[in-house]
């Protein structure tokens, strides 16, 4: 097993394993506690090991509405900025453009 990219992608609910190993008879697991990686624990210590991990307090993870939120607002911030500088360039180019005898002003 190995869920390092959903780790590094901020999708896991902690506690929860992140790797295990089969080496030989031997067991090695990565758990995840909300804040700490543990590991590699031992088919020896597993049990109390994940036993403590699991009745330690886990953090507060922002949820996954919050950043979809929070990349909807952003997404949209970006469209505005990127009509902003359509419109910006627009009229630069309008007042770049040479004036013709017949739009002068007399």
């Amino acid at each position: 097993m190995d869920r390092w990219k959903e780790y590094d992608a901020k999708t896991l609910t902690p506690p929860c394993v992140v790797q295990h190993d089969v080496i030989g008879k031997e067991h090695l697991i990565w758990v995840w506690d909300g804040m700490t990686i543990h590991g590699p624990m031992s088919q020896e210590n597993e049990e109390d090991a994940i036993k403590a991990v699991i009745n330690k307090p886990v953090v507060e993870v922002m949820e996954s509405d919050n950043r979809d939120t929070e990349i909807k607002q952003l997404k949209e911030e970006n469209t505005k900025l990127k009509d902003d500088i359509a419109k910006a360039t627009a009229q630069i180019s309008e007042l770049q453009k040479p004036i013709k005898e017949d739009e002068v002003i007399k």
